[in-house]
């Protein structure tokens, strides 16, 4: 399954945020449905019941468990990652603490297997398939400093880089369509999200079956690019 890994850097007050505000209205449905569901998760938990569910959306603070549990019940479906400080992300996944880390953004490029194996009762144990998409956006230092010894581990050439062009001391205005074109994006989203990722059976989240695509248009414009 493709993925896509994207880093945007711009100098401060060039409108790095506006990113951010571009991902928000378009995913609004799904950042929603997603915390309703980790509600659910946690309302499950506190009773002793297990619940599966598919997450689309998570942030750079989640745990390595959790990780792990959306890795595992996913089914294959992808999960995107918004962070508009880079530097943010640069901690969580420098630190041993059992967060993510650069063999997750590695792995995800090919949908390569991450291993886990602890005495913890309730954790999952076993090799779970990484489906993993994220945008992060920063200032050069911090771009580079979250890059710093990762060049020959092979992280730098599976991201997609790009720049904002400097735009003098006020940045250019974001406009986005009106809500009502925006509802026809959303709406769009849903449709591929039903054929492509995953539909609701029964009250369950349930996997859509593999779908071939041919994507060399996309190589050729990479290529361009």
């Amino acid at each position: 399954a493709p993925s896509l890994q994207v880093i945007i850097e711009g100098d401060t007050g060039q409108g790095k945020g506006k990113f951010e505000d571009v991902f928000k209205a378009l995913f609004k449905r799904i950042i929603k449905q997603d915390a309703e569901k980790l509600e659910y998760l946690d309302k499950c938990r506190d009773e002793g019941e297990e619940a599966h569910v598919i997450i689309q959306t998570a942030g750079i603070d989640i745990s390595r468990a959790k990780l792990i549990d959306i890795l595992a019940d996913n089914q294959g479906v992808h999960f995107d990652m918004f962070e508009t400080e880079i530097s943010a992300v640069s901690r969580t996944l420098k630190n041993s603490n059992g967060g993510p880390d650069f063999e997750h953004l590695r792995k995800a490029f090919s949908n390569e297997d991450v291993y886990k194996n602890n005495k913890s009762r309730n954790g999952r144990n076993g090799m779970f398939t990484v489906f993993f998409n994220y945008a992060f956006t920063g200032t050069p230092p911090d771009v580079a400093n979250f890059i710093k010894n990762q060049i020959d581990g092979g992280t730098a050439n599976r991201i997609c880089w790009s720049a904002i062009p400097r735009n003098g001391e006020v940045p250019s205005e974001l406009v986005l369509p009106c809500e009502k074109e925006l509802e026809a994006i959303r709406n769009q989203i849903d449709e591929w999200r039903q054929t492509y990722c995953y539909t609701n059976v029964n009250g369950e989240d349930v996997a859509c079956p593999e779908t071939v695509i041919d994507l060399q248009y996309v190589e050729a414009a990479l290529k361009s690019w």
